[in-house]
């Protein structure tokens, strides 16, 4: 993507050249969907383990909140950062993990 980014001019001249319009803000708005789904994922995967927690203090399990902080970790890196929402999240998802039982 970076890369894209970078010659995006030239590839926009040479596809005009063959009069294929292309807009590269659908990038943009690719990237910012991605985060917003993180968001969605991370907040779900909280929830859950609010839930479990509740049910089974024993029983809450920390793979699903790691799974969606990597997950978190892969967006951030394509869309090169976080909206703020996202921002909460992840600090909330890494403090959810580091202060679990079976973490330590």
């Amino acid at each position: 993507m970076d890369a894209l980014e970078r010659t995006k001019d030239e590839e926009s001249k040479k596809f005009q050249s063959h009069n294929i319009h292309f807009d590269f803000h659908i990038i943009v708005q690719i990237k910012e969907s991605l985060v917003d789904v993180s968001s969605n994922c991370m907040e779900l995967a909280l929830k859950e383990r609010r839930q479990a927690r509740t049910a089974n203090p024993n029983k809450a399990n920390a793979k699903m909140l790691w799974r969606a902080f990597q997950f978190a970790f892969r967006v951030y890196s394509f869309a090169g950062g976080h909206d703020d929402r996202a921002d909460k999240l992840t600090r909330e998802l890494a403090h959810e993990i580091e202060t679990d039982p079976q973490h330590q």
